[in-house]
C-alpha cells in the first residue's frame, strides 16, 4: 500500500466554483488505498470541468450526447522509468451535473464531487460498473472509502 506522501494528486480547474482541494486530495487518496499498488510512486489527475466541455468529451471518447458526472482515462502503458511515479490517469468532473446531482440527492456540492472524485479513481484501479455484479462491487468499495472521507 502506498504512503500518503508518495501520492501526487494534480487538480486543474477550468470552473468557476470553488471546493476545498484538500477534500478532492483525501478522497483520491482513500480511493487509492482501497487497491495494493506496485508502483513506489502514484500520480493522479483531476480535472474540474463545465458541462460544455463534458459534452464534448463525452461525444468524442465515448459517442454519447450531453454531458456526464465524471469520466476516467486509465494510463495502462505499465512503464515507470525509475524514481519517477506512475501516472494511474485523469478524472474529469462536471462541476455543472455535479451541482445538478447533489441537489436532486440532498448533498452538499463537495460531497457530491468527492464522491465523483472517489468513483472515478476506483475506475483507475479497475473497478468497472457495466454489470450488476461490477456495479455492487463499486458500490460497496465506494462506501467504504466514504466512510473513510470526513467532511
Amino acid at each position: 500500500m502506498l504512503k500518503g506522501k508518495n501520492v501526487a494528486i494534480l487538480i486543474q480547474r477550468q470552473h468557476k466554483t470553488k471546493i476545498p482541494v484538500e477534500l478532492l486530495r483525501t478522497a483520491a487518496k482513500e480511493a487509492l488505498a482501497e487497491k495494493e499498488l506496485k508502483a513506489e510512486k502514484v500520480e493522479v489527475s483531476i480535472l474540474l470541468i463545465d458541462d460544455a466541455e463534458m459534452a464534448r468529451m463525452n461525444q468524442q471518447y465515448r459517442g454519447k450526447e450531453g454531458p456526464t458526472d465524471v469520466l476516467s482515462f486509465a494510463q495502462n502503458d505499465g512503464m515507470v522509468m525509475p524514481g519517477t511515479s506512475k501516472m494511474l490517469g485523469d478524472v474529469v468532473i462536471s462541476i455543472d451535473t455535479a451541482e445538478r446531482q447533489a441537489l436532486a440527492a440532498g448533498r452538499t456540492v463537495e460531497e457530491e464531487i468527492a464522491q465523483l472524485v472517489i468513483h472515478g479513481v476506483l475506475h483507475l484501479l479497475g473497478y468497472d460498473d457495466v454489470n450488476q455484479t461490477g456495479y455492487e462491487e463499486m458500490v460497496e468499495v465506494g462506501q467504504r472509502v466514504w466512510e473513510r472521507v470526513s467532511i
